[in-house]
């Protein structure tokens, strides 16, 4: 369910038109060291080697850690292009309490925000709430909906020259 949950999200992602811009690096990712010039064997060597695999929209595959983000359990997610690659890195949670999700949400709205600046909601029918960052060198996608009884919030940071 967690990958089919993931290749939504992913899908919804590329829906969005830009909502506002502030001059920052993709190195300032808040909840990985890992940097957009790493290597597959970088990022598991960071990670470590426990890890789950699943195709990418990039045309390669996702690795997908266990992580923590502002205290709260969830998985850092590393997509890798076809060429190898680092497209874009995500960091989510599903779970089945919307209480927690709404809290994490509200967190990651808040940490963001104060890294990249406010910014309108995105107004879309395909997400529950959302927000877009516009980088110079990324694109950060902040969404939360629900599907059956589980609820997910995702925070992307997709390099621009991926998209």
């Amino acid at each position: 369910m967690k990958t089919k949950i993931l290749a939504l999200i992913f899908a919804v992602l590329f829906l969005f038109t830009a909502c506002g811009q502030k001059d920052i690096t993709p190195t300032d990712v808040p909840f990985t060291e890992v940097t957009w010039n790493s290597t597959l064997e970088q990022i598991c060597e960071a990670e470590g080697a426990d890890y789950e695999e699943s195709l990418s929209m990039a045309g390669g595959n996702n690795y997908i850690y266990a992580n923590q983000y502002l205290g709260y359990d969830g998985f850092v997610q590393y997509n890798i292009d076809d060429t190898g690659n680092l497209a874009g890195i995500s960091w989510f949670y599903i779970g089945n309490d919307f209480a927690t999700a709404n809290e994490i949400y509200e967190a990651i709205e808040k940490d963001t925000s104060s890294l990249l600046g406010k910014v309108e909601p995105i107004d879309s029918s395909n997400i529950h709430a959302g927000y877009k960052w516009e980088t110079k060198d990324c694109t950060v996608f902040l969404i939360a909906f629900a599907q059956n009884e589980e609820y997910a919030v995702q925070i992307s940071y997709l390099i621009k020259d991926a998209e």
